[in-house]
Order: structure tokens, then sequence, then C-alpha cells
């Protein structure tokens, strides 16, 4: 892992511990045992930290789902792809998770346009997996209805799901999975 990679994997703990408004330069600074100059040298502000830390946790998200989904064909196996590899990234990366999922509202201007169309990668990625499964299934549900339910349910889990509980990350998947599927196909 470079350098860089594992300071963002650093101030992503402690966004995660304080939150991105609570954390400031100087307690980043302390944390990693880097001097603030140290740290300007790899970031320009805390945004920058911010949206490096989202936006390359995005895109090695989405890179990782295309290229795995390429591999199928059928749409609810891709579906299925879908949400493995959403919480396989939540189980991998919790504390990149939750600072994308809670503190992605903090990025401003041209971070927040940057981050805001990777984001849109991913959902356009969903929705075109969802239609081909509505249209296979005659399915009626409203597209965004659909897509934003899926990420309503996966985006939730990092407030309950325990990984090392009772329900391993296969099964969960298997279950958020058929529940969605069984969901589509009744409408």
């Amino acid at each position: 892992m470079e350098k860089r990679e594992q300071i963002l994997q650093d101030i992503a703990e402690l966004f995660f511990k304080k939150g991105y408004e609570k954390t400031s330069i100087r307690d980043i600074s302390r944390s990693l045992n880097i001097s603030k100059p140290g740290l300007y040298y790899h970031f320009t502000n805390k945004q920058e930290m911010l949206f490096a830390l989202i936006y390359d946790f995005m895109e090695k998200t989405n890179r990782h789902l295309i290229r795995e989904i390429n591999l199928l064909h059928s749409p609810s196996d891709k579906l299925l792809c879908i949400i493995q590899n959403h919480i396989r990234f939540f189980v991998q990366y919790p504390a990149q998770t939750k600072v994308l999922i809670y503190e992605a509202h903090s990025l401003e201007g041209e971070y927040a346009e940057r981050f805001k169309d990777k984001e849109l990668e991913y959902i356009k990625i969903i929705k075109k997996v969802l239609r081909d499964i509505m249209k296979d299934t005659n399915s009626k549900m409203n597209i965004n209805v659909a897509t934003f339910t899926l990420l309503g349910m996966l985006n939730w889990i990092i407030q309950w799901y325990k990984p090392e509980g009772k329900v391993p990350p296969e099964s969960l998947a298997k279950d958020i999975w058929t529940f969605f599927l069984n969901g589509l196909k009744k409408t």
C-alpha cells in the first residue's frame, strides 16, 4: 500500500470516529504522527482529504463491480453481484464505507460535483441491471424507487450488521437478493 493510500485509510478511521466536521487538521496530524506541512504535501486542505478518501473508494468500488458484472450474463446474477460487492466492501472497509455514506454531504463545490458524477456511475450500473430484471418480469415499479430502495437497504446494513455475528456476509447477500428480487417480481 502506498503512503497516500495509507494516510487516507488512517484519516477514514478518524472521520469515522469523530466525524468530518469535528476532526481538525491538528487531530489528523497528531494521530498520523505527520507534521502539518507533511499533510499539506499530500493534500491542500481537509476538503481534499475527504474528497480523495471517498472518491478513490468509490472509484475502486465501481471498477471492481464493473469487472465482476461483465463476467455475468443473467440480470439476476448481476443483481446478486451488486449486493455481494456492496456488502463485501462494507465488511472489508467499514470506516471508508461509513465515511462515504455519512460524510459525502460535507463536500463542497467542485469536490461535491466530481463525487456526484462518480456516485452516478454506480447508480447507473444498478439501474441498468434493475431495468433488465424489471423487463424480464414485467415489473411496473418505478426504476428510481427500485434503485434507491435497494441502495437504502444496502447502506442501512452499516447500522445493524455485524459480519462476525450469526449471519455470514454471503448469507446476508443471498437473503437481501432473494427478498429484493421477489419484491420486484410482484409489482
